[in-house]
């Protein structure tokens, strides 16, 4: 009376393991799909915040920039030049205060104290290039 009993309760045993194992793989597919959507949204978030760094820096430096051509147009010693001259002091603080990686780069200053033009291009260039590379990642992400 058992016998005829016996091959459905193994077939029912096969079917529960299957189910089981369709199960666990369906349930690693969306832990999978979860990480992937994940990993794209920090590399969206890397490659805005990139994007929003080499803003600040451009805008930091145009006002800097903008200081130094004020300065440029004063007569060197006088009040109007000595106070143009403490505003770009305190512009160049402003900038190595938010960006202190600016001091690993060589012949940042000039003789007169002030910020060397081509070190600053430089350093936008690698944030140019930092927020492009950060973009291309986020693309494929």
């Amino acid at each position: 009376m058992l016998a005829p009993i016996l091959p459905i309760v193994a077939a029912v045993g096969v079917l529960v393991g299957v189910i089981y194992s369709i199960v666990k793989e369906y349930n690693s597919a969306n832990e999978a799909a979860r990480q992937a959507e994940q990993t794209a949204e920090d590399l969206a978030d890397a490659s805005q915040e990139a994007s929003n760094k080499l803003s600040s820096i451009k805008s930091a430096v145009e006002g800097y920039d903008s200081v130094v051509d004020k300065l440029n147009a004063c007569t060197r010693g006088t009040e109007e030049w000595n106070t143009t001259l403490a505003e770009a002091k305190g512009k160049i603080d402003e900038i190595l205060t938010a960006y202190p990686e600016l001091l690993k780069y060589k012949d940042l200053f000039t003789d007169d104290g002030l910020l060397n033009e081509d070190v600053l291009d430089q350093f936008i260039e690698n944030q140019e290039k930092a927020a492009e590379a950060a973009q291309v990642a986020a693309s494929r992400g």
